[in-house]
């Protein structure tokens, strides 16, 4: 895989094994140059919809997101939580995207999917946690609801 300067990706940044390492090393936005830092909803689907270079995008917080985000047509991409939480009442979606690493958060959901993939190739989720259910319910409305005001 090339990185966005035209060289060749020879590192293996997340040591990715298996499918992840198979045609080319998947190192999402680890040779990037831009980093974007987001705090809100809205701050996601900002960078999402933006240009669609090479980047790592950091959670530096809790986040409850309100509304569905599509990463669409990225190539070469990080999106690291930094170990926080992301309150998942939509869908984060990757579609059409190739050399993406999801890695480092915990997302808390009501139901149905938290992440979707289509269309997409050497996508790596690392080191993420998901909660569903009905005692994580009433903690994540009432997290959320904090974090809206």
């Amino acid at each position: 895989m090339r990185r966005p300067d035209g060289g060749e990706a020879t590192e293996n940044p997340y040591d990715v094994v298996g499918f992840a390492a198979f045609a080319g090393i998947t190192y999402g936005g680890y040779y990037s140059t831009r980093t974007r830092r987001v705090g809100t909803s809205a701050d996601c689907v900002e960078v999402a919809e933006g240009t669609r270079e090479s980047a790592v995008v950091l959670i530096p917080e809790e986040i409850c997101m309100t509304t569905r985000v599509v990463f669409n047509g990225w190539d070469s991409v990080t999106i690291d939580g930094q170990g926080h939480v992301l309150q998942s009442i939509e869908v984060l979606l990757i579609q059409d995207s190739r050399n993406v690493v999801i890695r480092d958060i915990t997302f808390e959901c009501r139901d149905g999917d938290t992440i979707a993939v289509q269309r997409s190739s050497h996508v790596v989720i690392d080191h993420c946690s998901f909660w569903y259910g009905a005692p994580e319910i009433g903690v994540f409305q009432d997290r959320c609801a904090h974090n809206l005001k």
